[in-house]
């Protein structure tokens, strides 16, 4: 572990609740309206940026921890869906029968216990919100519901189970794999280098495979001017100390598509120096003796 415990439990705790409070929602807006797949996954995604961005703030760079942390964010995400319809369904059963009136509290309580127990096969308290969806199926709107058995049901629950720990694990493992110095204890930063034509794309592409840095420069227009080329070199480093591995990126944007990422080389600090450098020595003019 990179992390000291009371970071790894503030993260697990923030998580947890993130996940409960995205699923919570979720499960809220269910009673009204529930997409299959697309709801637990929005609600997914709600808890893993939480996630994330806790990971961020503790300086978490585990990425088997924070695996685990997506793991249990999705669970808690689930947890709260099906416990907040669970809920939803108890109050509505509560209301159909205060309708009616005539009832006592105690045997208002007593009917609503006996309802739900049909609905949920007579399971315990703590296994009844999953046996509700697991029996009665899912709630898409009003009293709409999609129930093709219970076999069907646990199908559509698990693949609803895959698809949000997807979703989740990867927000989470994606910013604990970000580049990070240990010696510094902070992430590295995402700068500028340069850019360069597209008429140059081999050219730089060949010079950052084979390593050659101070020709890669003199290739490169500085981060500081304004030309705006279609190839950019990013490198990952830390701001803080002057050492430590350097993450090249090299970003290409053509016409009508989305930027994206061509070639990615790690190198020694010194080679963002010498790319440096070489800018540095193409602005100096040359004097010439008369």
């Amino acid at each position: 572990m990179n992390a000291s415990p009371l970071r790894l439990l503030l993260l697990i705790v923030g998580s947890l609740f993130c996940g409960l409070l995205a699923g919570a929602v979720i499960g809220a807006v269910g009673g009204w309206l529930y997409l299959i797949v697309i709801s637990p996954a929005v609600a997914a995604i709600g808890g893993g940026m939480g996630a994330r961005a806790l990971v961020g703030v503790l300086r978490i760079h585990d990425t088997k921890a924070a695996g685990v942390v997506g793991i249990l964010t999705t669970l808690a995400v689930l947890v709260a869906i099906l416990v907040v319809m669970h809920q939803l369904e108890r109050a509505a059963i509560i209301a159909e029968l205060s309708s009616v009136g005539g009832f006592s509290d105690e045997t208002l309580v007593r009917h609503t216990n006996d309802t739900m127990a049909k609905l949920t096969n007579d399971a315990s308290p703590l296994m009844s919100p999953l046996m509700l969806r697991l029996h009665s199926g899912a709630q898409l709107f009003g009293d709409t519901a999609l129930d093709l058995g219970m076999g069907f049901n646990l199908a559509v629950l698990l693949l609803e189970l895959a698809i949000t720990g997807l979703l989740c694990t990867r927000l989470v493992v994606e910013r604990a794999s970000e580049p990070f110095c240990e010696s510094c204890d902070a992430w590295y930063a995402r700068r500028m280098v340069g850019s360069a034509t597209l008429g140059a794309k081999s050219t730089v592409v060949v010079d950052l495979q084979n390593t050659r840095f101070h020709r890669l420069g003199r290739h490169l227009e500085a981060a500081s001017t304004k030309t705006r080329n279609p190839l950019i070199l990013h490198g990952w480093f830390c701001d803080t100390c002057a050492h430590g591995d350097v993450r090249f990126e090299l970003e290409l944007t053509e016409p009508g598509r989305r930027a994206r990422i061509i070639k990615t080389v790690a190198a020694p600090h010194d080679a963002l120096e010498a790319i440096l450098d070489s800018q540095a020595l193409k602005k100096t003019p040359v004097r010439t003796e008369s």
